[in-house]
């Protein structure tokens, strides 16, 4: 139901859209579909390509519904606004790329800060303890979660925005050099 309503709401908001579906692979099935018009980045073989794409989430573990806009009057960063102001409500929406105009959603509630939250309870390790980095929107919860939220450079600007420091970028290790100078090495 949650899907039917997403797909509904946003179909009916924004010409163009597609959708793709991830979910929890049975046997050696491909655990990924889209639909005819949704464009994917990279060819996934075997994947089924169907004309809405309930037609095989029905009675599977969805993991992540995807929805893809080419064209028109959208950008990443405004496809995400617009989904977060029409259906999360009932899904969690995020992005993780701002080259490309796609959104990325999950469960209700479910993001990379809560399966942070749950990694560090197994392992009896508290929030204040925890260090987290990201760069993307989809990471801002996890850096909001961690005791230390860290961005590194050339992060989005809301990721920029909800860090307490910025780490040199890839090219610098930043991050690499930030786990040397914690664990003393």
């Amino acid at each position: 139901a949650v899907i039917d309503a997403v797909v509904d709401l946003l179909r009916a908001e924004v010409p163009g859209i597609g959708f793709a579906a991830e979910w929890v692979a049975i046997g050696d099935e491909v655990p990924f579909s889209h639909e005819v018009g949704y464009r994917a980045r990279y060819p996934v073989p075997d994947a089924a390509i169907v004309g809405d794409v309930r037609e095989l989430t029905r009675g599977r573990d969805i993991v992540k519904l995807l929805a893809r806009v080419h064209g028109g009057d959208h950008d990443a960063d405004s496809f995400l606004a617009h989904g977060l102001d029409h259906v999360s409500h009932l899904v969690t929406v995020t992005h993780s790329n701002s080259a490309d105009v796609l959104l990325e959603m999950s469960a209700h509630g479910v993001t990379k800060g809560l399966a942070l939250a749950d990694v560090a309870d197994m392992l009896g390790v508290p929030a204040p303890a925890v260090a987290a980095a990201g760069d993307m929107p989809n990471d801002i919860p996890m850096l909001d979660w961690a005791g230390v939220g860290l961005a590194v450079e050339g992060a989005h600007a809301d990721v920029v925005a909800a860090a307490a420091a910025v780490l040199p970028g890839p090219a610098a290790d930043g991050v690499a050099r930030f786990v040397d100078a914690v664990l003393g090495s």
